[in-house]
């Protein structure tokens, strides 16, 4: 994959269309502000990309466990539902 930029903890490669966002917090890979901040910055970036098309957001170790109505309190967006797919490289 070609590397597309490092965000804070987050590293993106880009490739065939699909972006892969890695959580690189070991050993728990924990969502904080920062982190949250670092993926909306990047998601921004790809969103506005031609070359991008899916976004799969994975962790370089465990992750830890995130609730829905969480990241949807933390980015203000009662509103709207946020979906992530979570997946771990073996």
């Amino acid at each position: 994959m070609a590397e597309y930029g490092t965000y804070g903890d987050l590293h993106v490669t880009l490739d065939n269309y699909v972006a892969v966002a890695e959580i690189r917090r070991p050993p728990h890979n924990y969502f904080s502000y920062d982190l949250i901040e670092s993926l909306a910055s990047a998601f921004e970036d790809l969103g506005a990309d031609n070359a991008c098309r899916a976004i799969v957001l994975c962790s370089e170790e465990r992750i830890s466990v995130l609730v829905e109505t969480s990241l949807n309190r933390l980015l203000g967006t009662q509103q709207q539902k946020v979906g992530i797919i979570f997946t771990w490289r073996l």
